[in-house]
């Protein structure tokens, strides 16, 4: 039987144990560390938790892969909490960032040209991407494909400069799996479920009330996954500019700091009755089998785009071995389920 560790919560929530660390240095004035486990106490407008998404300092004596000032920063969130708007404040005020756009299949919206914020291509365009090994990650949302360029994305870091994009969830984790100590995921989200229905009907008017139903679900779902995002932003339509300064001073301080020497630590799982094999960034304070967990879960929303609840069969779990990644600088554990 497919297997996946046991979760506390009916619906695999954010069950972890709860890390006490250091506070970083540069973390932003007055946010909240180490995270809250309750949602309903991060503060509004601001950045809410940061973990540092590396594993502990001094371990293996390697320099780390992509140890200097560049990061690539990934806005991850629901369709409508503001990933665009705020990127493009944030842009605007640092020369020093780049925009990556991603691919997607999706017609351009009015006011929305190649390259701001996407490239649009046709689907056998897209499919032609995927035969030829350019994306790093695609994914499936809303019935259109959007995809992040290997090229694309690491040609900023390749001329000293840092990097930012917006990017599904589920292909954040992707990402974040093989470049650990280069990207940097932050999840934008409003401060409740109805600020984002709002903005979806005012953003949509034409948008009937199936559609609107199926995207507040989706909503859910993504949240059981934010833990594992570096940081999180709120932005509220009140508080526009304490989201922009948040996530501003984010990027400021991991552009300005470099990162940890420590390995990072990657949890790769076996799962012969899907033929698969997954890999995930382990989060600061996340279990090796909440990790799986999260990683299995993530495949099966991947392989069903359109479902709006996990519906995934009981664990058993094993321990398989552990080996350093010096291309990488991590230590992956293999489990198989």
């Amino acid at each position: 039987m497919l297997g996946l560790p046991r979760r506390d919560d009916a619906r695999g929530g954010t069950s972890r144990t709860g890390v006490e660390t250091a506070r970083p240095e540069g973390f932003p004035p007055g946010a909240s560390y180490p995270p809250a486990g309750d949602p309903e106490r991060r503060p509004e407008g601001s950045v809410s938790r940061l973990w540092d998404g590396y594993g502990p300092a001094g371990q293996g004596g390697v320099e780390a892969v992509g140890a200097s000032s560049q990061h690539i920063f990934l806005l991850v969130g629901p369709s409508g909490v503001g990933k665009n708007t705020l990127m493009q404040r944030v842009l605007e005020r640092n020369g020093d960032l780049e925009f990556v756009p991603s691919i997607t299949t999706r017609p351009p919206r009015a006011g929305e040209s190649p390259g701001k914020p996407y490239f649009f291509v046709t689907p056998a365009q897209f499919q032609s991407r995927i035969e030829t090994g350019d994306f790093l990650e695609y994914q499936n949302v809303h019935g259109h494909l959007y995809g992040t360029s290997k090229t694309l994305l690491l040609a900023p870091i390749a001329a000293g400069r840092s990097s930012i994009t917006d990017i599904d969830i589920l292909g954040s984790f992707k990402a974040k799996s093989q470049y650990p100590h280069l990207v940097v995921t932050i999840f934008i989200r409003t401060s409740t479920p109805d600020v984002l229905r709002r903005r979806l009907l005012r953003r949509d008017a034409t948008l009937s009330g199936e559609e609107l139903d199926r995207r507040m679900a989706r909503v859910e779902l993504e949240m059981s996954l934010a833990y594992a995002c570096d940081a999180e932003v709120v932005n509220d339509d009140e508080e526009v500019e304490d989201a922009l300064s948040a996530l501003e001073q984010l990027v400021k301080s991991r552009t300005h700091d470099c990162p940890p020497t420590g390995p990072a630590r990657i949890v790769r799982i076996l799962v012969p009755a899907w033929g698969k094999e997954l890999e995930v960034a382990q989060a600061r304070g996340e279990t090796a089998g909440d990790a799986v967990h999260r990683a299995v879960r993530a495949a099966w929303w991947e392989q069903h785009p359109d479902a709006v609840a996990f519906d995934i069969p009981a664990h058993t779990l094993r321990f398989v071995g552990r080996h350093f990644d010096p291309e990488r600088n991590a230590d992956v554990e293999t489990y198989e389920v």
